[in-house]
């Protein structure tokens, strides 16, 4: 069964009543169409990062849109870095002790786990730099971006974003009621 409705004046009286939650905005966009680097990203993906946007910024393609695409490029290029890393150290194949059923221990030489990881990130590697125009077959396709005048403005798919959210809190505001 539902609690019943509590009229703000009540709420208010017994000390129960809710603060409005203020979002801070943060502008995902610093000079022109320039995104920001996301604070959360490791070094490796800041570097990863930084080094796309400076590519796609003399390319004259870059725009605020290309946020999310560049923060997975960023982390699967992370990923990747890691996953080679580690197949280099350790080898293709690396060697685990497994156990019997009569808890005998034996060794076995087994595919590096880390190879699947850098295979994987290698394979979307691709797709995102085909998206981004880096790939040299997809590079006619992506076409040079106007600047935006406004400084730090939001950009437009953080705007759709809370645009849903303002529309989904206003129907579960009307729904309430």
């Amino acid at each position: 069964m539902a609690r019943p409705f509590v009229p703000e004046h009540i709420h208010t009286l017994k000390g129960t009543a809710q603060t409005p939650r203020k979002r801070e905005t943060v502008s995902a966009v610093a000079e022109g169409n320039r995104p920001i680097c996301p604070r959360h990203l490791s070094r490796s993906a800041r570097k990863a990062w930084n080094e796309v946007v400076r590519l796609l910024e003399r390319r004259k393609t870059l725009d605020e849109a290309a946020g999310p695409t560049l923060l997975i490029y960023a982390t699967t290029m992370a990923r990747w870095l890691q996953a080679k890393a580690d197949v280099d150290k350790n080898g293709m194949m690396v060697e685990t002790t497994k156990q019997t059923s009569k808890g005998d221990l034996y060794t076995v030489s087994i595919e590096n786990p880390m190879l699947g990881i850098q295979v994987d990130a290698e394979a979307q590697l691709l797709q995102i730099t085909k998206s981004l125009g880096i790939d040299p077959s997809a590079r006619e396709k992506v076409l040079p971006v106007k600047p935006t005048p406004k400084l730090g403005a939001k950009p437009t798919w953080l705007l759709a974003m809370e645009k849903e959210q303002a529309n989904a809190e206003q129907q579960s505001g009307t729904s309430d009621s």
